[in-house]
């Protein structure tokens, strides 16, 4: 993306110095931010979780397609809100906020590529403006972006499934039903998902709520070897104790029964818990 140099690097900069003063009356996050946004072919989506954080995509919609660019939180914590961006097949990178009001939300990362600076600014009209500001190569370079409300705002459902690549399994939520499938396509205003033999194609402004499945092997694992470690070392322990003879006790038998016991039972429990766990999925709300 090319930006002006020169003047507008200075006006950008300016506007971004005034914007970034000192969070003076923190708020959670940019409640005005919610919504759908299109500059051009590109958008942006973003909802409401019920902790306060924001989530939200950024997406190119061309000839019906959408291709999904990035994915967005806004997080609040106790002394600051972070901007964290995920461009798809890339490492995230947090930006903390310099500004988070009711009109604007400034963010830095000087240690970023470009841009180290993002500016949301709450335009008249209802309008949305973004300013991009930084260093790339050792040269200034600004990037100004438009945005306007979209009135065919479809947020849960293209941030819900935005979130997620396509082939991943997820539960949507409509009015009148509930659908399973993998998905196959997420278009400009539907997803087609596949579930059984058969696809199916939904509105994403008919979509009330997005669940994905998640399998959870490792978790499987961890609980199923604590608790065979627990049970065979302990039934070790009581075996070793039981078969003892010795006048003086067996209490150092006893405790290295119980240790091979756990270290048994453990590997044999972490096998099955992760089988499990990798047989039964568990749904993770996405949105709302």
């Amino acid at each position: 993306m090319n930006g002006e140099r020169g003047r507008t690097f200075i006006g950008a900069t300016c506007l971004a110095t005034l914007l970034a003063a000192p969070l003076a009356a923190q708020v959670p996050s940019a409640p005005w931010l919610e919504g759908c946004w299109a500059a051009g072919t590109m958008q942006e989506s973003w909802v409401r979780r019920d902790n306060g954080r924001l989530l939200g995509v950024g997406s190119v919609v061309r000839d019906g397609q959408r291709r999904v660019t990035e994915r967005l939180r806004l997080v609040p914590r106790e002394d600051r809100v972070l901007y964290i961006a995920e461009p798809v097949g890339q490492r995230a990178t947090t930006f903390p906020a310099t500004t988070a009001g009711p009109d604007s939300l400034v963010v830095t990362n000087p240690t970023h590529d470009f841009p180290q600076r993002i500016a949301y600014v709450r335009a008249p009209r209802g309008a949305l403006t973004v300013h991009l500001a930084g260093m790339e190569a050792g040269v200034p370079r600004t990037m100004r972006l438009d945005f306007l409300p979209r009135p065919d705002c479809a947020a849960l459902g293209e941030v819900g499934i935005g979130l997620v690549p396509d082939g991943t399994t997820i539960r949507v939520r409509t009015a009148d039903a509930s659908v399973t499938g993998m998905i196959l396509a997420l278009g400009a205003t539907t997803v087609t998902l596949r579930h059984d033999t058969r696809t199916q194609e939904i509105p994403l402004a008919a979509i009330l709520g997005v669940e994905r499945q998640r399998r959870s092997a490792g978790r499987g694992a961890l609980i199923g070897g604590g608790i065979g470690g627990l049970a065979v070392g302990g039934f070790f322990y009581l075996i070793v104790g039981g078969l003892c003879e010795s006048t003086h006790g067996c209490q150092g038998d006893q405790w290295a029964g119980g240790a091979l016991g756990a270290l048994v039972g453990g590997a044999g429990g972490a096998l099955v818990g992760a089988g499990v766990g990798r047989l039964v999925p568990r749904w993770e709300r996405l949105v709302p």
